[in-house]
């Protein structure tokens, strides 16, 4: 009975909160979206379709966090279950939200998953036919109102001429990490949705790819899957997820793998062949995307394979033995996946081709000539921007770190990450704390990490004589981040309540509050 009261309280509360909204969207939309085009019959009605799309992504958006909460407080739900509905749910939003090639260096991802589909399709891989969605239309790295308008307007045009050739942008191509959105824009073509509906679709499945990795990332952690859950879930892990991105290949497979190991790490019986595998695939796929910089992960997956009691392997040589294979199959899969004439090499000459351009950048050699310069320009780097990285993976500035999130909301994310560390609420917990040389263990791989990418982006992106690195940005660090918040965990500060409920309802706030920022960036 209580329960079938507090039900309809709920709903209550519900329906009550969906008319605020609706007069809320109703009143904005008088006040901005209409009356933009009022002088022209053709584009008031996109922004009246407009109009009634952001108050369905609204109520859309309110539905989410109701029936989220709901869950967290009267089920005991299981976190992998919730971190895959959320993702899906919430970067559904993100897809459709995101305007079209917004996200970082998104029309380089959508040329190659265009090339690619040609090729699934057999037509001439640099050609432009049906299904091309023009980036000239939209801003890049921007999200702007204009393209949600010529998203609507172009929502049924598709193109048929082959008259021009997709601009090549890079030299390099690993299939694989882009083998889902490429999917999506080849199930759009074949279907002839069009190119927006085909460029969507495209998004749409490059996030199944991404929630499907998170959900066997957190089920296979042992401990801290309060912790896994929600680093999957932030905000710009799902934002690159719900786009054209590689990061959402590298940080999907990069997740498992680091949650593999830790299974690995954190269990006690016996590894089997089975268990080994689930770290080995994801890091095989892993390595040679992003040009070959997936290779700078492995700085993460070898401390973390040594940290392995040998009282877990049957056999006492099969540790070194294991390790060896996973090395040789490491090395065959940059030799396979590869494809030896279009890769963009670390520059050694003093030049950089990037993007179609020709510019000086210090190079492996200018490194090397000048070695002091090289380190210092990384420590200057390193000291002024750890922290501000650490805000930008968890999401500070998404798009092409043109849209601003409260700053509060950032730091309280961070705070939540950190105090979920620290819950304590069971004997085991507090027995199974991380041991002292396993932190820092952890805090040296994410570092020595986030030296490594900082010293390969000076080597390819910085001018001669730069004082720091430029290029770096906090979205590349993401699937190491839970290694650097596990290194909070201790015997000195713990939380005996059991606090998961509650850090997942502030949570579930903060990522609708966040949705609530895209929209008013953009619209109002």
């Amino acid at each position: 009975m209580h329960r079938l009261i507090a039900n309809k309280r709920c709903w209550y509360v519900f329906l009550c909160g969906t008319i605020v909204i609706g007069i809320f969207v109703w009143i904005a939309g008088k006040q901005t979206g209409i009356t933009i085009f009022e002088h022209n019959g053709a584009r008031a009605a996109t922004a009246k379709t407009l109009y009634w799309l952001t108050g369905f992504a609204i109520v859309f958006l309110h539905l989410i966090v109701f029936s989220s909460l709901y869950a967290i407080h009267f089920y005991s739900i299981q976190l992998e279950r919730f971190a895959l509905c959320i993702i899906l749910m919430i970067g559904g939003l993100y897809v459709f939200l995101m305007t079209p090639f917004s996200a970082p260096d998104e029309i380089y991802h959508y040329c190659q998953s265009y090339r690619l589909s040609n090729t699934l399709i057999g037509k001439k891989q640099d050609v432009i036919s049906d299904g091309w969605l023009d980036p000239s239309n939209y801003t890049e790295h921007v999200n702007t109102f204009q393209g949600y308008v010529n998203s609507v307007e172009e929502w049924n045009q598709n193109r048929e001429q082959e008259d021009e050739k997709i601009p090549k942008l890079a030299l390099y191509r690993y299939a694989p990490e882009y083998f889902f959105s490429a999917a999506g824009i080849t199930l759009g073509r074949l279907l002839s949705a069009g190119a927006v509906r085909s460029y969507y679709l495209g998004r749409i499945l490059n996030l199944l790819f991404y929630a499907f990795c998170s959900y066997f990332a957190v089920r296979r952690i042992p401990r801290f899957k309060l912790l896994f859950s929600m680093i999957v879930m932030l905000p710009m892990a799902i934002h690159q997820g719900a786009s054209f991105s590689y990061d959402c290949f590298f940080n999907g497979l990069g997740f498992l793998t680091i949650a593999s190991a830790l299974s690995m790490l954190f269990s006690e019986e016996t590894l089997s062949i089975k268990e080994l595998l689930w770290m080995v695939i994801p890091l095989a796929l892993a390595l040679p995307s992003k040009g070959g910089a997936g290779t700078i992960f492995l700085i993460a997956v070898i401390p973390l394979y040594f940290l392995i009691p040998k009282s877990r392997f049957s056999r006492g040589y099969y540790k070194l033995l294991y390790f060896i294979l996973i090395l040789l199959l490491s090395i065959i899969m940059l030799l396979l996946m590869w494809n030896t004439r279009d890769i963009a090499s670390i520059p050694d000459t003093g030049y950089s081709v990037t993007k179609g351009n020709v510019r000086d950048v210090v190079g492996v050699s200018g490194a090397l000539q000048h070695p002091l310069s090289t380190v210092m320009a990384v420590y200057k780097t390193f000291q002024s921007m750890s922290f501000l990285w650490v805000e930008q993976a968890i999401g500070l500035r998404l798009g092409g770190l043109s849209l601003w999130i409260p700053e509060w909301i950032i730091i309280i994310l961070i705070l939540l990450l950190i105090l979920s560390t620290f819950n304590c609420s069971t004997d085991d917990a507090i027995k199974e704390c991380v041991l002292i040389k396993w932190r820092v263990v952890f805090l040296g791989i994410a570092v020595c990490y986030a030296v490594a990418v900082t010293l390969t982006e000076y080597i390819t992106y910085s001018e001669p004589g730069s004082p720091t690195a430029a290029g770096t940005q906090g979205r590349y660090f993401l699937p190491v981040l839970p290694l650097l918040m596990m290194c909070a965990n201790n015997r000195t500060i713990q939380v005996m309540k059991n606090i998961d409920k509650p850090i997942l309802m502030f949570f579930t706030l903060l990522s609708a509050r966040i949705i609530l920022q895209i929209i008013l960036f953009t619209l109002f």
